[in-house]
């Protein structure tokens, strides 16, 4: 999940000294990626959702006091539900809100904490994150981008095995086919290469070859994926896609979730 942090240790600016109170905004912007939820639509090609938050700095206010402000003002108000909430919100009682997003394809395009005057026509910006480098050390930080799963339930049915009437009907020709909920794939290619029958017609004597690609989804069980690669064995060299090195242990490797995205491609020597 994407991940953003406002650490108020490093935003003192915002505490007023020679007056009684500041007004804050809370500016975020939550877009997608890898997804078309029509809770996001808007009149531009991309999608995305605008949050405001509102609150008041405090003469004397600690950093403390800052983040439960925020905090209690987005919870009590539910600021960030829209059928459920799409910010998960946390306070490590430091000073420091993290925010969390409660989707794989959420991505955060814009966090920016604004400071107006009461009677101000607009505001001025105070802090703002960078949406294109993760780290943590800023005010405002993007932690983690977000990243797409890869071989889940609901990335298959979302890409490979759409839920249509014909998939899901009790009489489906690949029923057998359908996901498992909970379940994670990995995902192996097979290119198979063949001469043809056929001969071309531009030069006497020539030859063609054929090839073709067959794609298999095989549960990440580890005895599943054991008997699989060792099968795969007898076809031909399987070759791990995200090192090039060739897999010499058929199923000794533990999948972690990262290694999910996978691809082991096997070519017929």
């Amino acid at each position: 999940m994407c991940e953003a942090t406002i650490n108020f240790n490093k935003l003192t600016s915002v505490v007023p000294t020679d007056h009684a109170v500041n007004y804050l905004r809370l500016d975020i912007y939550l877009g997608v990626e890898g997804a078309e939820p029509y809770i996001y639509s808007t009149p531009w090609h991309h999608k995305g959702k605008p949050f405001w938050v509102e609150f008041i700095a405090k003469k004397n206010d600690t950093a403390k006091a800052l983040a439960d402000r925020l905090e209690k003002t987005i919870k009590s108000n539910h600021m960030f539900q829209v059928d459920k909430d799409l910010i998960k919100v946390a306070n490590d009682g430091e000073g420091k809100i993290t925010l969390t997003g409660a989707t794989e394809y959420q991505r955060f395009r814009k966090v920016t904490i604004n400071i107006f005057e009461e009677a101000a026509d607009y505001d001025d910006e105070v802090a703002a994150m960078n949406p294109n480098k993760v780290q943590d050390t800023d005010p405002i930080a993007l932690v983690k981008f977000g990243k797409n799963a890869f071989g889940t339930y609901s990335q298959i049915i979302k890409d490979l095995r759409l839920p249509t009437a014909a998939n899901y009907q009790w009489s489906a020709i690949r029923q057998v086919e359908t996901p498992i909920v909970g379940a994670t794939y990995n995902q192996y290619i097979i290119e198979y290469h063949a001469p043809a029958n056929s001969h071309p017609l531009s030069v006497v004597g020539g030859r063609l070859d054929s090839y073709t690609t067959h794609v298999f989804w095989v549960k990440n069980d580890a005895d599943l994926v054991s008997a699989w690669e060792t099968a795969l064995k007898k076809v031909g060299t399987i070759i791990d896609s995200d090192t090039n090195a060739e897999v010499s242990n058929p199923g000794s490797e533990s999948h972690t979730e990262s290694e999910l995205t996978k691809r082991v491609k096997t070519v017929k020597g």
